[in-house]
């Protein structure tokens, strides 16, 4: 092997090694995990000042290029140190591949490896300089890259192609006549389109990993943020009981011809519970399922729902400015005509049909004649849903409601405190409500059929039937 091709065949090696420790100091920075084993060694992280300690280093504002300032514009553009490097020996590893040691009559193209290692040399001074004056650790294979590139530098140098004249004159032992002609000049054109192609697709590819890595990091950073609010949001419903115990107590009146519904065979052993509802709100109606399958249960039928009018619209609500709701009056309407013409059963049957058909209501092609209880003659379900009176008994829910503070819906009142909308769908709230239900109000120890089921409590919460 000649002494040239050797020297290149080491710049090649010391290149990519240089490049693949680049690699995985990015990886390290960019993702915030752990590298390989044999990397892992290399970065004995202490906790002394002045030791070894990759993750510091990584972590530092100087791991940056431009480093980062402590009061700059959060999106400020900044590059990892350590991609600079990997695009830096993987541009001088395609070089040395490609091109290599030009000829003679081609030696001016040396200066492109020349000019970016002696560029390099200057950046590594730079880097190991701050490493030791500003950074309390250092970083042993960043400092490994520094010195694989003093010895590229070296290799560079070696590589350099001789003189002209040089060139031509005759190796001493050499049995080349002299009118043989000499090997054509390297690199050729074709070469050096080659190489110009491949240095492109070496910097368009970095470019990508490093677009990659920051989507997967933005990713888990985003993951990792929304299971801390999932578990912070878990610790506030668990803590939902106690800020109703001490909640204000509103007088939420509820007279005799309000529709309510319950199991319960005694009026006085109910637990009342009054709902302010909306019929175009999707949680409204998650809520009307949940108080049926989930709460009613845990007081064995006990729970006597009230119904109270609050749609989201002020064209029959007054009490509020917002129009988000463009079919919640309608609605109501046909509620509330229902429950004139039909009393509770027909109420209760024109509200389950409007909640089950929400995605109807809400596009606006539900029309009256198809929320007919039985038993009601159409015509004066139609007649009635058009009257003033109807509009009167909904105004009259309204007001009530903004008197005890509701401004959105579900607003649920339990023994006329306000319950907190994070707890009206949460099982571990009710199944707290219903102790107090069953040792204070009915002074008897808890039926063990009313317990909550684990199925039934939040998933990824404990096991709340042993609940205070």
């Amino acid at each position: 092997m000649k002494k040239s091709t050797l020297v290149q065949f080491i710049a090649v090696v010391f290149a990519l090694a240089a490049a693949w420790v680049c690699y995985t100091l990015l990886l390290k920075h960019v993702t915030r995990g752990q590298g390989p084993a044999w990397f892992e060694w290399g970065c004995s992280e202490t906790a002394e000042p002045g030791g070894a300690n990759c993750a510091a280093v990584l972590a530092s504002a100087w791991s940056y290029w431009p480093p980062k300032q402590p009061n700059e514009p959060p999106q400020t553009p900044h590059l990892p140190v350590a991609f600079l490097g990997l695009v830096y020996y993987s541009l001088l590893a395609v070089w040395f591949i490609v091109v290599g040691r030009p000829s003679a009559g081609r030696r001016w193209v040396h200066i492109v490896p020349v000019s970016l290692v002696a560029l390099g040399l200057l950046l590594s001074a730079l880097f190991t300089f701050i490493m030791f004056t500003r950074v309390s650790e250092w970083c042993p294979w960043c400092m490994l890259t520094h010195v694989l590139n003093v010895l590229i530098a070296v290799c560079v140098f070696l590589m350099w192609p001789p003189g002209a004249a040089a060139a031509e004159r005759p190796k001493q032992g050499s049995t080349r006549p002299a009118s043989v002609p000499a090997a054509p000049e390297h690199p050729s054109l074709r070469t050096g389109l080659c190489a110009a192609l491949a240095l492109v697709l070496v910097f368009y590819g970095n470019n990508q990993l490093l677009g990659r890595l920051n989507r997967q990091m933005e990713a888990a950073t985003l993951q990792e943020g929304m299971g801390k609010c999932k578990a912070a949001l878990d610790r506030l419903k668990d803590a939902t009981f106690s800020p109703w115990q001490t909640a204000p107590k509103y007088e939420v009146t509820v007279r005799a011809d309000d529709v309510n519904r319950t199991a319960a065979v005694k009026a006085e052993e109910a637990l009342t519970v009054v709902v302010f509802s909306d019929f175009q709100c999707p949680k409204c109606a998650a809520l009307a399922k949940f108080l049926d399958e989930k709460a009613q249960p845990l007081f064995d039928g006990n729970l006597r729902v009230v119904f109270k009018h609050y749609p989201l619209h002020s064209a029959c609500n007054p009490q509020t400015v917002s129009r988000m709701h463009e079919y919640a009056c309608s609605a109501a309407r046909m509620a509330e005509a229902a429950r004139l013409l039909g009393g509770g059963k027909a109420f209760w049957y024109v509200h389950d049909y409007l909640f089950e058909n929400l995605e109807r209501l809400r596009a606006g092609v539900l029309k009256v004649e198809e929320a007919v209880p039985p038993g009601v003659d159409p015509r004066a379900f139609a007649e009635t849903v058009a009257s003033d009176t109807v509009l009167q008994r909904i105004r009259e829910d309204a007001e009530l409601g903004k008197s005890c503070g509701v401004v959105g819906t579900p607003g649920v009142f339990v023994m006329g405190r306000r319950v907190d909308e994070l707890a009206v769908l949460e099982p571990r709230f009710w199944n707290q409500l219903a102790n107090v239900y069953w040792e204070q109000g009915r002074h008897m120890p808890r039926p063990t059929n009313t317990l909550l089921k684990s199925t039934d409590a939040t998933p990824g919460s404990p096991d709340p039937s042993t609940a205070p």
